[in-house]
């Protein structure tokens, strides 16, 4: 794999084919590439043992937030849930500042901590098993 500027973007060449090994299964380079390459397509960042998913809406930006953490799935009968595997996730916006944030599966409002010299923060507690949607709308 090599990165190479070029004007204002990069070039990236990785020369495993279709980012698959001989045994056809995605190489544990590829998921640092693609991590990388995500990291910068979008002005947000989110900090936790969570899975996330970032998307445009006309306001500004719509984080949901998935916490997997505590919950056991056997083979057969019902989800075992560990209620204390509860995780706080921290969303930071670069670019600009936040005007508000709000957490649409409980309706409500979210703190919008002010980092001098740095991006605005937002956090946001999710139970075991839980989601969060929040959204973030930009001052322009």
């Amino acid at each position: 794999m090599t990165v190479n500027k070029l004007g204002r973007g990069k070039v990236v060449l990785v020369a495993v084919p279709d980012l698959l090994g001989e045994d056809e299964r995605l190489t544990p380079l590829a998921a640092h590439v693609l991590a990388h390459l995500a990291a910068e397509a979008t002005p947000i960042k989110v900090e936790g043992d969570v899975e996330y998913l970032v998307n445009r809406n006309s306001r500004g930006w719509v984080v949901t937030i998935f916490n997997d953490n505590g919950v056991f799935k056997p083979q057969q009968g019902l989800a075992l849930v560990d209620r204390r595997a509860k995780v706080t996730a921290t969303i930071s916006f670069r670019g600009s500042s936040i005007s508000s944030a709000t957490e649409w599966t409980a309706d409500q409002p979210l703190t919008i901590r002010k980092m001098a010299g740095t991006a605005d923060v937002v956090s946001v507690d999710i139970a075991a098993g839980g989601l969060a949607v929040v959204e973030l709308v930009s001052k322009r």
